[in-house]
Formats: C-alpha cells, sequence, structure tokens
C-alpha cells in the first residue's frame, strides 16, 4: 500500500473533508435540543472534528507527511467554545 497524497487522493480528500464539515455542521443542531451537559458535548465534538478538519485543509491533504493533530490549548478553546455557545 502507498503511503503518499496522490492527486486522486487529495481529491477524494476535499471531497470527504466537505462532506464531513456539512455534517458537522448540521449535528450542531442536536444541541439546541438536548439538556445543557449533553449540549456542551455535541459542540465539543463538533469543534473539534471542524478544527481537525481546518487541520487536514492546512497541509492540502499531506497527511501521510504530516498528521494533523490539536494541541491541548487547541483543545482547550474547543472545550471553551462548547461551554460558551
Amino acid at each position: 500500500m502507498r503511503r503518499e497524497g496522490t492527486d486522486a487522493f487529495r481529491a477524494l480528500l476535499r471531497f470527504e473533508i466537505a462532506r464531513t464539515r456539512e455534517l458537522f455542521r448540521r449535528g450542531l443542531a442536536l444541541a439546541t435540543m438536548v439538556r445543557r451537559r449533553l449540549a456542551i458535548e455535541v459542540r465539543a465534538f463538533a469543534g473539534g472534528g471542524l478544527a481537525i478538519l481546518d487541520r487536514i485543509e492546512a497541509v492540502a491533504g499531506d497527511v501521510f507527511q504530516r498528521r494533523p493533530t490539536l494541541s491541548g490549548r487547541d483543545l482547550g478553546r474547543v472545550v471553551l467554545r462548547g461551554l460558551l455557545a
């Protein structure tokens, strides 16, 4: 199995990122339908997912050479946004 980001792979990844981003955005509506604690978790989960998608885009889909991650500070921001939204 080749572990390199071919043009075809990056095109597929762009498609999947767009699709997943939309699913996360649609899923955020659940936060308005559940109790506060679960709403925080829904927002944090979606926020973390969206942040990782941003990181994948930032490395132009080259996920084999540069694994996209979130730092502790990034995770803190995700949780804080979940609490304050």
